[in-house]
């Protein structure tokens, strides 16, 4: 992990052309959201308590510079926010610690950039909480919200999600299923509503469908990495939503999808709208 301590300039040559709606000033901090983002599982409340509490880069110096359990607990109590739940020492000692050995073996600077090469390979692109892109909506799941959306299509639909609607359901859709949805997201897309999704069989494919038939905007939520379009079934509907629309993944790029992450998939879906 040591090797993820750069220097800017080397910062600015990873992120070129991948990191829309971030200030040079603030490339820094994207970098640090991006080695988080593949360090730790989605929903990791301690390494979002970490971030959120000192900012990402800050978070990410301490780890790398070997910093003890009672050196982090220092810094983090004067800027620790009033409405973020605060864990005594002894307890904090115990996080880090378990903490420390779940992200120390995880990732590298070498990983990092082979996993941001594949994103540029892709045209695909990174938003992270200092990006003008990233959905305020977010911030309402706390220290579990993601460190980074992943994505491929077009980021500007980011901007229009609070006036969006995420259609989801049974993957053993029915005659009358798919004749509802259809009549449903037929008018959504007429009211300007962008329709999000998550992909799958059924429910999930017939609605990204009929909001690409009626000329609507589209976003596909999924459980694994943005470069694995899942279910296969679905791949050139996705490859179409990655080019008029939008797919996004909090999950980097070569993830799989799992059980577990599918139910994080649905909590971010419902975060959107």
């Amino acid at each position: 992990m040591a090797d993820l301590k750069i220097s800017t300039e080397q910062i600015s040559s990873f992120l070129e052309g991948i990191s829309p709606g971030v200030e040079p000033e603030r490339l820094s901090q994207h970098f640090a959201y991006l080695a988080w983002s593949l360090m730790c599982e989605p929903g990791d409340g301690l390494a979002g308590f970490l971030v959120q509490s000192l900012g990402s880069d800050k978070a990410l110096e301490l780890i790398l510079n070997g910093a003890s359990a009672q050196e982090v607990y220092q810094a983090l109590e004067p800027n620790c926010e009033p409405n973020i739940e605060f864990i005594g020492e002894e307890e904090f000692q115990k996080a880090y610690a378990d903490g420390l050995e779940r992200w120390g073996s995880r990732k590298s600077l070498a990983e990092l950039s082979a996993t941001l090469e594949l994103v540029r390979g892709l045209g695909g692109s990174t938003v992270s909480p200092v990006s003008t892109f990233w959905p305020a909506q977010l911030f309402d799941l706390g220290v579990h919200s993601p460190m980074v959306l992943w994505c491929r299509g077009k980021v500007a639909n980011l901007e229009r999600l609070n006036s969006s609607i995420a259609v989801v359901g049974s993957r053993a859709i029915s005659a009358y299923g798919r004749e509802v949805t259809a009549e449903f997201v037929a008018a959504a897309t007429a009211m300007g509503l962008i329709v999000v999704s998550g992909g799958a069989l059924g429910v999930d494919g017939r609605a990204h469908s009929i909001a690409l038939a009626t000329q609507g905007k589209t976003i596909a939520v999924m459980a694994g990495g943005v470069d694995r379009f899942y279910p296969s079934a679905h791949s050139e509907l996705l490859h179409r939503i990655s080019m008029e629309g939008l797919v996004i993944s909090e999950m980097p790029p070569g993830t799989a999808p799992t059980k577990w992450r599918f139910l994080q998939q649905n909590n971010d879906l419902y975060q959107f709208i």
